[in-house]
């Protein structure tokens, strides 16, 4: 999560504020004040860094998001100033006088007056790459990066729209944010090579310790475009699928070719071209036809297990290629041949047998959960409005031969752990054999049979029926332990990403004929990974393990809480409304942190950060609520963690933040 700093530190200016004045009170008139930036910034954290009076001249590098809040630098150091009521710009030479505060990571100024004395040249702003950001030692700097534009996108700071860029610098990729929302810029900038030049921002943890950077951009002035992006990206060169995310893949897009093998439009399709598979995210609405030939650009990313394509635009350049399916054996899907894990047909269509276990229906979707040679995966069926379900009479114990895109799912630690198959159509299906049922003719036969063999059964049926009890046992065990695993989380018997998503567009579907409120709650554990680095990855396990069992303790039976990845749980709260909202997501963020947890011979406090998002009517997705909340976890975890954040700044509702 990227934190802007000036959102964190204005948040504990009136306090730091407060304490300054009350020192300086109590301090000797005749301690000379501090005269220049890389003073302030070398006090040491705690009671030296609250109170001391300072007095600085420079250059106003960047007015912040937040009110009163702005960056100077001198010819030593640049530094946050707060409080300000003076209004200033970037580029004016000021001359202020305070005190000093501690911040959240690098001591600040508390401005009691600023008084502008002209303009002047801008600080040069020193080159850096990734590696120079680590540490947090240009905090405050004016700095200069290059890269690639992965991402742009908009955010509303405090009331004012402002530009969004991921950008790929090499070694990694730093969010930048244009204050004036890209004012200026016309064109793509999507995949292409810019230079920027602005105030390096820092993120931090509760200890103060860095753990990442960004880039504040005053104006659109401040980037320059070293290589446009290509006009026409499907004129890139061709890539084969298997070569995405390969060693020395490129930081730009890349294009692709494939036949298409399943399509969801608006959101994704598949293709596949010499034996590989891939996804590719897109929005587009262009209907393809399986088999056809299309041609994709798009961001190579990381998926659930094999590589995908994001931002994807697709065009056809052919017609109907059908490709057949690979005829594949349940059990060898995830083949452990050696060390790694082997998954020949991730993202591919494939065609296999099962034994239908269990047919069930959400959110207007046929899923059937099969078990073949030992192996369980669930079948999906794609939803299509208007259209009845001609597959819905498939009995249990029905045997089928399904064709469709194998999708593995992995575990926290990226391993695959089982599959699933997706079907494209009713057609994608075979009954080879109909699971049995009685009737009455079907009983006089079975009656005849067994009369005339009564006499030979009577000696069998008391060394039989303690076998069948003992199979029958085992077979209901195996039934229920395969259906748990197929929906719920190993680690923490909670549900399952997949099946948590599908309860809540239950939900949303429900709610739409019942106008009942509810809240779509994304909870993200604070410094998780510093738990694992310092503890090791099994006494992570044990914090993951209890904060479910805490959370799941939180909330009502009536209500839905699961795993959504890594350490973040997504909980489905029905009913909120008014007050009650935030007494239900304080109740959440207080079954964290309440008692310590005992990991071997210590105990360690974890907190939260929760991200609300409540629906009270109009038309929704659960998409679009999961954005929604998980934009408003981004916030908490920008305003210092522990705390409770509502989606979209609903006014109605307040911040929820717990005391240290």
């Amino acid at each position: 999560m990227w934190i802007v700093l000036s959102m964190l530190v204005p948040m504990a200016s009136s306090t730091a504020q407060t304490q300054a004045q009350s020192t300086l009170a109590q301090a000797s008139e005749t301690s000379p004040p501090l005269s220049s930036a890389g003073q302030v910034r070398a006090l040491a954290s705690g009671h030296k860094a609250i109170g001391g009076r300072v007095h600085i001249v420079g250059i106003v590098t960047a007015v912040s998001g937040y009110p009163r809040s702005f960056f100077i630098q001198d010819s030593t150091a640049g530094i946050d100033v707060e409080q300000s009521d003076t209004e200033v710009h970037v580029g004016d030479r000021v001359d202020l006088s305070g005190f000093t505060g501690p911040g959240h990571f690098a001591p600040i100024v508390v401005a009691t007056r600023v008084k502008v004395l002209g303009t002047g040249p801008l600080p040069p702003a020193r080159r850096v790459v990734h590696a120079d950001l680590m540490g947090g030692e240009q905090d405050s700097q004016r700095i200069e990066v290059e890269g690639v534009v992965r991402v742009v996108s908009s955010l509303t700071v405090y009331g004012r729209p402002e530009l969004v860029l991921i950008l790929d610098i090499g070694g990694g990729t730093v969010r930048v944010l244009l204050l004036d929302n890209g004012k200026g810029l016309s064109g793509n900038l999507v995949d292409a090579t810019v230079r920027l030049q602005g105030v390096c921002i820092s993120d931090f943890n509760e200890r103060r310790q860095f753990v990442g950077a960004g880039l504040l951009v005053p104006s659109s002035n401040d980037l320059k475009i070293l290589q446009p992006a290509v006009a026409d990206p499907f004129s890139l060169p061709l890539s084969s699928i298997r070569s995405v995310l390969q060693f020395g893949r490129t930081r730009h897009r890349v294009r692709i070719s494939g036949v298409v093998t399943y399509q969801d439009s608006g959101h994704f399709l598949y293709l596949q071209e010499a034996g590989d598979g891939i996804r590719v995210q897109t929005s587009s609405t262009l209907k393809i036809i399986p088999g056809q030939r299309v041609e994709a650009v798009g961001f190579p990313l990381m998926g659930d297990y094999s590589p995908v394509l994001s931002d994807g635009y697709i065009r056809v350049i052919g017609g109907q290629q059908p490709v057949t399916p690979a005829a594949i054996d349940a059990s060898k899907v995830l083949d452990r041949p050696g060390e790694f894990t082997h998954v020949e047909f991730d993202q591919q269509l494939v065609q296999l047998q099962g034994k239908v276990i269990e047919s069930r229906m959400q959110v207007g979707q046929r899923i059937w959960t099969m078990v073949s040679n030992g192996s369980v995966f669930d079948v999906l069926l794609p939803r299509t409005p208007g259209r009845a379900d001609s597959k819905e009479d498939l009995r249990i114990g029905s045997v089928l031969l399904v064709t469709g895109i194998c999708a593995v799912n992995v575990g926290f630690d990226r391993n695959p752990t089982s599959f699933s198959i997706l079907l494209r159509s009713p057609r994608d299906i075979v009954v080879l054999k109909t699971g049995s049922w009685w009737t009455a003719g079907h009983l006089l036969v079975l009656s005849a049979a067994l009369f005339s063999a009564i006499v030979l059964a009577a000696i069998w049926v008391s060394m039989l029926r303690v076998r069948v009890r003992q199979q029958t046992r085992i077979i209901v065990e195996s039934e229920q332990k395969f259906r748990f695993l197929a929906t719920h989380d190993g680690l923490t018997q909670l549900l399952n990403r997949n099946t948590v998503i599908a309860e809540l567009a239950a939900i949303v579907e429900a709610a739409k004929d019942r106008s009942a409120d509810f809240g779509v709650l994304i909870v993200d554990l604070d410094h998780f990974k510093s738990i694992n680095d310092t503890y090791g990855h099994p006494a992570g396990d044990v914090v993951l393990r209890e904060c479910a069992g805490r959370l799941a303790a939180s909330i009502r039976k009536s209500d839905v809480i699961g795993r959504y990845g890594g350490e973040e749980f997504l909980i489905v709260l029905s009913g909120l409304k008014g007050t009650t909202s935030s007494e239900a997501c304080e109740r959440v963020l207080r079954a964290v942190s309440e008692s310590p947890i005992l990991l071997a011979d210590r105990e360690i406090t974890v907190t939260c950060s929760i991200g609300v998002a409540i629906w009270s009517g109009g038309p929704v997705t659960p998409e679009h609520l999961i954005a929604d909340a998980d934009q408003a976890l981004y916030r908490a975890k920008a305003r210092g963690r522990n705390r409770v954040e509502y989606g979209a700044e609903d006014p109605s509702h307040v911040s929820l933040e717990l005391s240290a």
